[in-house]
């Protein structure tokens, strides 16, 4: 059994899932997302990451899906690419200076910041932005149908 479908069958539908008013489902998808965040550790920072993500399917339900289809399939991309970022420095740095001096430095595009960019970084980086890319194309759409529908990735286990 998968966190995800754990979450979803013992927290979020005994809570009354989304068949209930919006108040009680945006304080349904907050708990289960900061107990997902718990669960991958008991520091602040998972917690806030799980808030952190929370938040943002609150958005989505609220007006982000809305807004990110208006503007186009490049720049959701490249938006959601960024908030994965954020919520990557968030989960991994459990120090808040260092967190908000990662996040501060995304956001900078100076050079001269204190970081090595060293080949490690860069390769991430690259094969990141890659596939997000990829994902806005009809081959990268039709490579994910073909993975996920003849479950090629045997995710479940």
């Amino acid at each position: 059994m998968t966190l995800n479908e754990f979450m979803l069958s013992y927290l979020y539908i005994p809570l009354g899932g989304n068949r209930v008013s919006k108040t009680r489902l945006y304080f349904n998808l907050s708990l289960v997302f900061v107990l997902s965040g718990l669960w991958h550790g008991a520091s602040w920072n998972f917690i806030l990451w799980g808030a952190y993500h929370g938040s943002f399917l609150i958005f989505d339900r609220l007006f982000l899906k809305n807004l990110l289809e208006r503007v186009g399939a490049l720049v959701a991309t490249v938006f959601t690419f960024f908030i994965v970022v954020v919520g990557w420095a968030i989960f991994r740095m459990e120090d808040f200076s260092r967190m908000q001096l990662v996040i501060d430095k995304l956001f900078s595009f100076q050079n001269g910041t204190g970081f090595e960019m060293d080949y490690q970084f860069c390769v991430v980086l690259v094969v990141a932005i890659f596939f997000s890319v990829l994902t806005v194309t009809r081959w990268g759409r039709d490579l994910e149908v073909f993975c996920f529908e003849k479950d090629v990735l045997n995710l479940s286990g």
